[in-house]
């Protein structure tokens, strides 16, 4: 009677998936390294680490709350500062949850000058329910506002600026998801900043404006003056980066044969062959021409690959 072998893959087949294994682990490895290094800034039971008032700040069932109750208005923003040092190249990852009257704004400050909870200037990384706000990058006590969403804005040492339109602005009302969390994702390092709400590019911004470009500073949550709003925040990540690991290519900067804006190489890329190194951020948002229908509701974009 003859033996019974375990079905074998032919030796060819087995080289091929064994290389795909092979070539596919460092890029695994560096994906976890980069899950590992990021850190909480909110314990999910206090504001421990933060300051703010409680007249308006709270957090109840692991989550971070601004509210302004029915009825009442506030006459000034507020801020919730986190008070456990400053931010220069980082990633930061959060959820957010937006309600209340139509207008209800929100937004998260970076590299910003906080003066007191009451006073804060700076870059911010804007949200409201998706009609205007979502994505925006505007500066708080400054410039005002610095990038439509859509947009990917390039601000000299002299402050002239060129703006290059990588989608409409409008079909990303949409992207909001009500009464559900958002994924908000900001990115910085040197003179590149990024936004990224729920899997999708909204605004890039190269700013190298002389006194008025902020490199590092702090981190903050805003409450926006006006009517009935709550806002909520979970899941806060902080992740540092490198220096230059993270940057941008505007219109005058060499794009990919497929039309995506990928960012500028870094000095030590080794070849032709491959200029775009593992240790980097690949931005893979594309001119976005291939959004949807609002009907849908989606946008097909590819995500950011880390």
């Amino acid at each position: 009677m003859s033996a019974t072998y375990p079905f074998r893959l032919p030796e060819s087949y087995r080289f091929f998936l064994g290389a795909i294994f092979a070539a596919t682990l460092p890029f695994l490895a560096h994906s976890q390294a980069n899950q590992n290094n990021f850190r909480d800034l909110f314990d999910g039971a206090s504001l421990d680490g933060w300051e703010g008032s409680t007249d308006y700040w709270r957090v109840e069932n692991g989550t971070i709350i601004g509210e302004i109750p029915e009825g009442e208005q506030l006459k000034q923003n507020h801020w919730l500062i986190w008070k456990d040092g400053d931010v220069a190249d980082f990633e930061l990852r959060l959820k957010f949850r937006l309600s209340g009257n139509p207008k209800a704004n929100s937004g998260i400050q970076f590299r910003c000058q906080a003066t007191d909870i009451n006073t804060v200037s700076g870059y911010q990384a804007d949200l409201d329910q998706g009609a205007m706000w979502l994505g925006r990058i505007y500066d708080e006590h400054g410039r005002k506002l610095l990038v439509e969403r859509g947009t990917r804005v390039s601000i000299d040492e002299k402050g002239e600026r060129q703006t290059e339109t990588f989608a409409a602005k409008d079909p990303f009302a949409v992207l909001f998801r009500e009464n559900e969390w958002n994924d908000y994702r900001i990115i910085a390092s040197g003179d590149s900043v990024s936004v990224e709400i729920n899997g999708t590019l909204f605004s890039e911004l190269i700013d190298r404006q002389s006194n008025e470009c902020d490199p590092s500073g702090q981190l903050a949550l805003q409450l926006h003056s006006g009517l009935q709003t709550l806002v909520e925040f979970k899941e806060i990540k902080l992740r540092q980066l490198h220096p230059g690991e993270h940057r941008i290519l505007d219109s005058k900067r060499a794009r990919s044969p497929t039309g995506q804006h990928l960012m500028r190489p870094s000095p030590d890329s080794p070849s032709k062959a491959n200029p775009y190194p593992t240790n980097q951020t690949v931005l893979q948002s594309g001119p976005m021409d291939n959004i949807s229908s609002q009907a849908s509701k989606t946008f097909k974009t590819q995500p950011w690959a880390i």
